[in-house]
């Protein structure tokens, strides 16, 4: 319980007092007497937790727990329930309905797709896990479909729909989540692009080349890869816009089982990286049939939305996200080949296997699964791509799942066809995807899109996405249950500010603020103690009187007079007289408030503290000079 040797330990907690809420959900089962007793189980469980946090077995983290409110069950009913049952329920059993039952092999249905775009508003940052190096888990840039579609399959369960049937058959697929680009979902930025190494800039058509048209030249510049971002979908003669997503790193402790506090034997520190933007964009996209079954229940966009949380550590401080749907429309079609060229761009990763049932990123089995699915031959012409190796873990099953190797998102490939493929083909692929696991979001692609099939020289400039470069305003805490807390806050913020702003000042202006004189050795150390003393009794603005009062004694008394510089003394009672003087050194405009009209009032409050604190730090950097030039002297 101490710092170590030649350390310091700083402790951090939040203030007594503070009202803090939060909501919990939780799966509850069918039966009434099964919701009865979990419902009687959590509100009798409250009364248990007297602590939390840490630092507890040293009094720290003292709190009551209520449950204000239940959704659809009474709490009264439910605490009876559990005074008339002395005999807890049994367990219940899942679902009999077998694996075979709802995989049982069916005709997929041939009508058109159905788009329901998805807008995610993150209300944390959002971790989603890609590799750990060190102590760093690093996250991907986008959420993929995995991670959304227990959500959709739990609302379809809410209306009575069971959708694992329409999954197993690829006739459901909810595409990745990725940044908001001009009100639409990012699509990964193309492979084929190439920016200029020194100066390059997308919004610069020039700094651009398109290596599926454009072949590298020997007198040229050097260009690089574009491998990271996404781009808008714009009208085929312009530039697309192109953004990049925000990314965080947080620090976070990993506490030892028995101390129940940090230590180096068990890790130290680790590290999230996570999705700091503030929205993203995906789809549901579905058979028609499927949509109008979805569409005859009347609460269907009330099931879909909501808060949720994806991602890692979604228990904690990350993955808190608010769900809406958006207006739905049909599945726009794919472009024809031309020239007997096919453009392939991968909007998502693509899962694909070789004839022996590996898994195979390679073009060649893209080629030929294409070539299959489309009744072509296709040759490999132009090959630009990557493979993406992705971890994850069985939350259920406690141990990790096999490893993904996969085509990445935004490789391109330009293939030769033997012949034009039929367009209602290209259409089928591109709305159903393309290898394992569409129904999660992995392959999706785009047939011959203009951005591939045109030098970026020749298109117009990209317009400017719409966004806000002025940070949101604070929201002002006005509830009853939180301004006395929130004033709380703000007081403790501006005692701080106040202290940092009061040492700046006297460092940098304490001879032109009091006029004290160093070199001279006025006032002298004895004076000065005097002054500080009698400054103890300014606790408010109505003690100033006091303070001043003893300011004009040493000015009438010519002997004490004269040991204090120039007009130093009418400097004093000038900053305790004025109410504005000391804030106009102090500076609070821009100080953090949370509050309506909360700097009017701090500024009356907290006066006397401000005063205080700058005649101290003038004191303290006067007394270094003082040091500093007796040292000098011997």
């Amino acid at each position: 319980g101490r710092a170590m040797d030649e350390h310091l330990r700083f402790e951090e907690m939040a203030r007594t007092r503070a009202v803090l809420t939060g909501t919990c959900s939780v799966s509850l089962p069918d039966g009434a007497s099964d919701r009865m007793a979990a419902t009687a189980l959590l509100i009798a469980s409250t009364n248990l937790v007297e602590r939390i946090g840490g630092k507890r077995r040293r009094g720290g983290g003292r709190c009551k727990l209520d449950i204000i409110e239940i959704t659809n069950v009474e709490m009264n009913a439910a605490l009876d329930w559990l005074e008339s049952n002395s005999q807890a329920p049994g367990v219940p059993r899942p679902s009999d309905s077998s694996l075979a039952a709802w995989i049982e092999a069916s005709p997929t249905d041939t009508s058109e797709w159905i788009s329901i775009p998805l807008l995610l508003e993150l209300a944390s940052p959002l971790a989603v896990s890609s590799r750990t190096v060190g102590n760093v888990a690093e996250s991907l840039d986008f959420v993929p479909g995995t991670y959304l579609l227990p959500h959709v399959t739990a609302a379809f369960a809410g209306l009575g729909m069971d959708v694992r049937p329409a999954i197993a058959r690829g006739d459901l697929r909810v595409l990745p989540a990725t940044i908001d680009v001009g009100g639409q979902a990012g699509w990964p930025v193309p492979l084929a692009l190439f920016l200029r190494k020194e100066q390059g800039s997308f919004a610069d058509r020039e700094s651009l080349r398109n290596r599926l048209v454009e072949p590298e030249q020997t007198n040229e510049p050097q260009f690089k890869q574009c491998r990271g971002g996404y781009v808008g979908t714009a009208e085929p003669d312009t530039l697309p816009s192109y953004v990049t997503v925000p990314l965080i790193v947080r620090t976070h402790n990993t506490v030892e089982e028995e101390s129940q506090r940090p230590t180096t034997e068990v890790g130290g520190v680790y590290s999230y990286e996570a999705i700091a933007t503030k929205r993203l964009r995906t789809e549901l996209r579905l058979r028609k049939s499927l949509y109008e079954q979805l569409t005859s229940k009347p609460d269907w966009r009330r099931a879909i939305e909501g808060s949720c949380r994806f991602g890692r550590s979604k228990k904690d401080d990350y993955g808190a996200v608010v769900l809406s749907v958006a207006d739905p429309h049909s599945v726009p079609g794919a472009r024809p080949c031309q020239d007997n060229r096919l453009a392939v761009w991968l909007l998502s990763d693509v899962l694909l296997r070789d004839k022996r049932l590996r898994a195979a990123p390679t073009i060649e089995s893209l080629g030929n699964e294409l070539g299959r699915r489309l009744g072509v031959k296709l040759t490999s012409v132009i090959p630009l791509v990557r493979v993406r190796r992705t971890e994850s873990w069985h939350v259920g099953w406690g141990l990790p799942r096999a490893s993904l190797v996969t085509l990445n998102a935004g490789s391109c490939v330009l293939f030769a066809v033997d012949s034009e493929p039929a367009l209602d083909k290209l259409n089928k692929i591109e709305a159903e995807g393309i290898g394992e696991r569409t129904s999660e979001g992995y392959g999706q692609v785009r047939f011959n899109n203009p951005l591939l099939l045109i030098a970026p020289n020749t298109l117009k400039p990209a317009r400017n996405v719409a966004t806000s470069t002025t940070p949101p305003a604070v929201p002002l805490l006005e509830a009853e249950e939180t301004y006395e807390y929130a004033c709380r806050i703000e007081e403790e913020a501006w005692r701080e500010e106040i202290r940092r702003a009061a040492l700046t000042a006297a460092q940098v202006r304490q001879r032109e603020l009091l006029g004290w004189d160093a070199q001279r050795e006025q006032p002298p150390m004895s004076q000065i103690g005097g002054l500080r003393g009698v400054l103890q009794l300014l606790q408010s603005w109505d003690n100033r009187a006091m303070v001043i009062g003893w300011l004009e004694h040493l000015r009438d008394t010519k002997r004490r007079e004269e040991k204090w510089p120039g007009n130093s003394l009418q400097r004093l009672v000038r900053l305790l007289r004025e109410p504005q003087a000391v804030w106009e050194v102090l500076e609070p405009a821009k100080w953090p408030t949370l509050t309506e009209h909360a700097g009017e009032r701090l500024r009356t409050k907290l006066w006397a503290v401000a005063v205080r604190s700058l005649i101290d730090a003038c004191i303290r950097a006067h007394k270094r000079e003082l040091d500093e030039r007796q040292t000098r002297r011997h």
